[in-house]
């Protein structure tokens, strides 16, 4: 629980204190991002009988720990720098993160004999696509072919 409110009050102070309004709208997608991840990661293991709450519980400190630092060395940065961009940038960072965590679970999930429904061929072409493996274009180049050119 002490977890939570720590949460809580890091969002509520980067939110009292985020220079713009499209700073606060990324902090809150941010925030939304690792409480969905952290939901869905709950739901894989009680799907998969795996809950270990102790284990959960060090992921779950381990990583918004790593998050703080990321944060703060980003807007130290900024500061330094006197630009926002840096700190958007380590934002932006940990929404991706969490978007391909959430992806892995899932994909993890079916892998594993879990039913996804509608979202199967998504999951499909988006493991494929985060593997390297997939043309993202219509054109006639592949991915492999335009990192070597």
């Amino acid at each position: 629980m002490k977890i939570l409110t720590a949460l809580a009050a890091a969002i509520a102070s980067a939110m009292g204190s985020a220079p713009s309004e499209n700073m606060k709208r990324l902090v809150l997608v941010s925030a939304a991002f690792v409480v969905l991840d952290t939901a869905i990661g709950f739901l894989a293991a009680v799907l998969l009988g795996r809950v270990a709450s102790r284990s959960m519980y060090r992921m779950l400190v381990s990583k918004l720990l790593q998050y703080a630092l990321l944060i703060i060395v980003c807007a130290g940065a900024s500061l330094l720098a006197q630009s926002y961009a840096l700190l958007m940038a380590g934002i932006y960072f940990i929404i991706y993160t969490e978007f391909v965590s959430m992806v892995e679970t899932m994909v993890r999930l079916q892998r594993d004999g879990v039913n996804m429904g509608p979202a199967k061929p998504l999951l499909n072409r988006l493991s494929k696509y985060f593997a390297g493996g997939i043309d993202t274009s219509d054109s006639t180049l592949t991915i492999s072919q335009k990192v070597d050119k």
